[in-house]
């Protein structure tokens, strides 16, 4: 109950990104989004929820230039552990 929210944000992220309705998205376009909730003046309702750039990108790394619902979703969630990177 605690992530209902959160995993309706994230689904409306991954809709609103996923342009042609393939249940795909493009890994650089996700960063360009994260990068603009983050830095943009709308940063302070998302700064939770929405991770850094740099610690997607490390997790994203090995995966390729599109990812499904599955691989985007556990990234994001990746990130906003608390002990993520420790």
């Amino acid at each position: 109950m605690l992530y209902d929210n959160y995993f309706e944000e994230m689904e409306g992220i991954f809709k609103h990104l996923d342009l042609q309705k393939k249940g795909m998205i493009n890994k650089e376009e996700l960063m360009e989004a994260v990068r603009k909730l983050r830095d943009g003046s709308i940063a302070e309702l998302h700064e939770m929820r929405v991770p850094e750039a740099d610690d997607l990108e490390i997790i994203l790394a090995e995966k390729g230039s599109v990812l499904n619902y599955d691989e985007f979703l556990t990234a994001i969630y990746k990130c906003t552990l608390d002990n993520y990177g420790e």
